[in-house]
Order: C-alpha cells, then sequence, then structure tokens
C-alpha cells in the first residue's frame, strides 16, 4: 500500500445531498460503526497532512443522511489529519441535547501528549475508544513503548483500541500486539489486505492464528 500522498490541493469527492432511504430500511438501533468529521478550517485547522481539503459537510449533515438512511446511532472516529487536537470531536458532541447524544460515540487519538484530564472530557463526551495508525502508510512513526503505554492508559479508563494497520505492517507490529493483554482491540478496514494474496500471506496469518482471542473483544472491522 503506498503511503498517504500529500500533494498540494488534494480535494475530497463532494458530498452527495441526495440521500435515499433504502428498502427495506434497517433493523432499529442500526449502527454506522464509522465516520469522520471536519469543521470550519479557520476554525478547527488541520494538524497533519494540512493540504487535504475536506468535504464541505458538517457533523449535522452527517446526521441527517443517518436518519434517512434509518440509521439512529453512529461512532464518530476521530480524523488523523487533527492529530490529538479533538476541539472539533469536543465541540459538536458537547452541542448535542443529552437524547441525541446518547446515541453517538466517538474514537480519539492518545499519546503521551495527551493528558489525563483531557482523557477524563474525551470520555464525558462519548469517546470509548482510541485509534492508533500503524506502520509506514500513515507516515507517521511511532515508539512500541509509548503505544504500551498509552493501550495501558486506555485499558485504565475502559476503552478499546482500533487499529489503522495494514498489509505488512501487521506482521511487523505482530509480536507486539500479541503481547498486549486485556485490551479489546478492532482491525479496522479488514487490515487493508490484498486479498488476491490468499490466507497464506503473514498478515493474514496472524489474523486467522488469533481467532481464539475473537471472542475477549478482537474484531475486525
Amino acid at each position: 500500500m503506498d503511503p498517504i500522498v500529500r500533494e498540494k490541493n488534494r480535494r475530497a469527492p463532494e458530498w452527495v445531498r441526495e440521500t435515499r432511504a433504502p428498502v427495506p430500511l434497517p433493523p432499529p438501533k442500526s449502527c454506522d460503526c464509522q465516520f469522520h468529521i471536519f469543521g470550519d478550517p479557520a476554525e478547527y485547522p488541520l494538524r497533519f497532512d494540512v493540504t487535504f481539503q475536506p468535504p464541505q459537510a458538517s457533523f449535522a449533515d452527517m446526521r441527517k443522511m443517518l436518519r434517512v438512511l434509518g440509521f439512529e446511532r453512529g461512532v464518530i472516529v476521530h480524523s488523523q489529519r487533527y492529530d490529538i487536537d479533538h476541539s472539533l470531536l469536543i465541540d459538536e458532541l458537547r452541542a448535542l441535547v443529552p437524547p441525541g447524544r446518547k446515541n453517538y460515540r466517538a474514537i480519539g487519538i492518545i499519546r503521551d501528549e495527551v493528558s489525563d484530564n483531557e482523557m477524563e472530557e474525551l470520555h464525558s463526551v462519548g469517546v470509548r475508544g482510541a485509534r492508533f495508525h500503524l506502520g509506514k502508510r500513515w507516515g507517521q512513526v511511532h515508539d512500541p513503548a509509548a503505544v504500551r503505554r498509552s493501550m495501558a492508559r486506555l485499558r485504565e479508563i475502559g476503552w478499546h483500541a482500533r487499529l489503522h494497520i495494514s498489509g505488512s505492517d501487521i506482521a511487523d507490529w505482530g509480536d507486539f500486539l500479541a503481547s498486549v493483554m486485556d485490551l479489546p482491540m478492532v482491525i479496522d478496514h479488514m487490515g487493508h489486505l490484498d486479498l488476491t494474496l490468499g490466507l497464506e500471506q503473514p498478515a493474514m496469518r496472524w489474523i486467522l492464528e488469533r481467532q481464539p482471542r475473537f471472542r475477549h473483544g478482537d474484531r475486525l472491522g
């Protein structure tokens, strides 16, 4: 997989606003388990991959679309492009009336620089996990010891870890991840695996060999 490309003036696809309800509608309490939100760049500037131009669509637009589609609940996954600045996430969740807030949860980004007080604030507005962008594809370098410290803090507060990791990086981080116990994990996007490489590719073998742990909380998403 190629790393994030950083040429200038990259723009997200235009938001399609003509949402149509599916037939049949999804079951009651259905949940969109992952979407990103972006805000006014003047108020919420990007902190990483800053030449990216996000779509012109608000969290309110997203909630309207979900209502039309029949999704009552949703999980906001804090974008890597905001890094550990959770201002937009906190502001949007705080702005919801209590009946609306109970239908939304969120995933943040936690590193040593995020204080315990900040984690408590995130927890108070509905954050219940943290995403780790591991491997070469995402353009960031992570010290395994620092990742372990952050995962220990997740365990203490009762969150889970979401692993944004792909291809050979799964095998590269495999021993480390296998050593982290008593912490539910989700592997995002099915690990971005190249399925044409079959079941014997190292990343797939790593996942399949850990199937018994799935009952303790590990999931593919």
